[in-house]
């Protein structure tokens, strides 16, 4: 008997896709880019941020990253309003705050800071909003709002916002269920290496939601989400 594509999901949802960034945090460049920060450069704070929060040439240390990625958040340098590394950089001290990275967990700020940057169309700022209303989480819980801003996200290039609208379709939580509409979005994800997004669709292939049962093609996709680290795809890749 085969498996309910809701569970394979949901029994994944502790998986962390990490984002990548154009800046290379190359150990030794550390001192480079927090001497930048220390000048009030936006790229050197974000960077040195990152550094920090991953110990990367330096020992890892969440209070000094959230201290880094604030400076970078709240410049305001002429012509950086809507500067990549300022958005990246507030949608991380938004992300500490939701953690209780570096301090307390404050959802109302992590709200405050991500509907900023989403406003700038930084795409996982709007994911990430979403994740609030979904959960709950210093906001009312909202199914509808949740989806609106995972679209949001999806549409500014973020491939875990269009994971999580091909789930709202796929569970029809603020939008009607829809297999086809799960299909159409998990693929946008997939196709920039959303490991889950992948399994999905193989998923749905295998058991024949939205399309014909075809093994060949799940097989396909559980191969693309072990390819990009998920262990559940090369068993069910290995399987078929």
């Amino acid at each position: 008997m085969k498996k309910l594509i809701v569970y394979s999901m949901w029994i994944m949802g502790m998986y962390v896709l990490l984002g990548c960034s154009n800046i290379k945090l190359d150990p030794g460049e550390f001192r480079t880019y927090q001497s930048k920060c220390k000048k009030g450069d936006i790229q050197g704070c974000y960077a040195s941020g990152l550094m920090y929060k991953q110990g990367i040439g330096t020992r890892r240390n969440f209070y000094r990253a959230k201290k880094a990625f604030r400076k970078a958040c709240s410049s305001k340098i002429a012509g950086y309003t809507r500067n990549q590394y300022k958005n990246a950089a507030c949608n991380e001290l938004a992300m500490f705050h939701k953690k209780g990275w570096g301090g307390k967990k404050n959802y109302y700020k992590a709200k405050k800071i991500f509907y900023k940057v989403c406003a700038n169309n930084y795409g996982k700022s709007c994911t990430n909003l979403g994740t609030l209303y979904r959960n709950g989480q210093g906001v009312r819980r909202s199914a509808i709002k949740a989806t609106g801003y995972f679209n949001k996200g999806c549409e500014n290039g973020d491939s875990k916002g269009c994971y999580e609208l091909g789930l709202s379709y796929l569970t029809g939580q603020g939008v009607k269920h829809n297999y086809t509409k799960a299909r159409e979005f998990f693929t946008k994800a997939c196709n920039h290496n959303n490991a889950l997004a992948c399994f999905n669709i193989g998923s749905l292939y295998e058991n024949g939601h939205g399309v014909a049962e075809d093994d060949s093609k799940a097989k396909e996709y559980y191969g693309k989400a072990c390819k990009h680290g998920l262990k559940i795809g090369c068993y069910n890749y290995k399987r078929l």
